[in-house]
């Protein structure tokens, strides 16, 4: 596939945002006949892409943030 912009085509993902979620410690990938050292060897955190993430971090709780801003959450 051939971007619209040859400067994209050098970018992962060809500079879409791609949005990975939970938490890396926890979501290893799986690797046949592989030990620990293979398996964190090829987790996300270890990739040539990982250079190119921007860690994001939640810090407000939206569902509890809304419940208490809304008059009728205690019913």
């Amino acid at each position: 596939m051939k971007a619209i912009d040859p400067s994209l085509e050098k970018k992962p993902f060809g500079g879409k945002v791609v949005v990975f979620g939970g938490d890396f410690r926890q979501i290893l990938p799986v690797v046949i006949k592989g030990g620990r050292e293979d398996i964190v060897g090829s987790c996300l955190r270890r990739s040539i892409l990982w250079k190119d993430v921007k860690l994001m971090t939640l810090k407000t709780n939206m569902c509890l943030f809304y419940a208490a801003n809304k008059p009728d959450a205690a019913e």
